[in-house]
């Protein structure tokens, strides 16, 4: 059985071949990011890998390098926000 079978339960049916995708790319998502079996965790990642494969990805590589991307992108930092008086304004020619 496929590591992705037990979060497939309100997604369409698919193929056998499909299956062995989704659970290589979920297999090699948590081994990287050294995720247990019963990390919480897992089960967004498969969610994640789910939804990328019903919209037509069945490449194991790239399910894998989208779901790391998107996982690293939400772990860097926020560029700091400008504070309202750092702004400079320009008034004779009109721009920002």
């Amino acid at each position: 059985m496929g590591a992705i079978v037990p979060f497939l339960k309100d997604n369409p049916v698919f193929e056998p071949h499909d299956i062995q995708v989704m659970s290589i790319a979920l297999d090699d998502v948590c081994k990287t990011l050294h995720l247990l079996n019963g990390s919480p965790a897992r089960e967004v990642i498969a969610e994640r890998i789910i939804a990328l494969a019903r919209l037509g990805e069945r490449s194991p590589a790239l399910l894998r390098a989208r779901v790391l991307r998107e996982a690293r992108m939400a772990f860097e930092p926020l560029p700091p926000l400008v504070k309202p008086a750092e702004v400079t304004f320009k008034a004779k020619s009109g721009h920002y």
